[in-house]
């Protein structure tokens, strides 16, 4: 299952050192899309496999709305020309209502495939953490 989501929207910004904050709002469009692929692995590690088929079972977009924010932390700032930090952040994400697969919604009769779609608001929180580093 793949989710894109795009959108725009404001974002103010907390500057502070060493830890600085930003909360958004979105307001965009989501594709809720299951997807089969099928490939053959190489016998060589050094050779990739090979892509046979991809097939798109169901797609479904929908509006979405975003509220955001997230927390960066300078941990080390002060080696010349480097810096290290992480970033949590926290977001909800609400979607109209949309249809999409999972395990239970795939039977096998007389040997074909049925897919009996889900039907329902797809709103989640998404947790993000992360580590950043760079140099100037």
């Amino acid at each position: 299952n793949t989710i894109l989501m795009g959108g725009f929207g404001p974002q103010l910004h907390a500057r502070g050192y060493p830890i600085n904050a930003d909360v958004y709002a979105l307001i965009g469009v989501s594709r809720f899309a299951t997807i089969t692929s099928a490939s053959l692995d190489s016998s060589d590690p050094d050779e990739p496999d090979v892509s046979l088929d991809s097939t798109v079972h169901l797609s479904d977009w929908t509006t979405s709305v975003t509220l955001g924010g997230e927390v960066n932390w300078t941990i080390d700032g002060d080696r010349q020309g480097f810096l290290l930090g992480i970033t949590v952040g926290l977001e909800y994400r609400r979607h109209g209502t949309t249809r999409y697969l999972n395990k239970d919604s795939i039977d096998e009769i007389d040997g074909r495939a049925t897919f009996t779609p889900f039907e329902t608001r797809a709103d989640f929180w998404l947790l993000r953490i992360g580590l950043r580093g760079g140099t100037w």
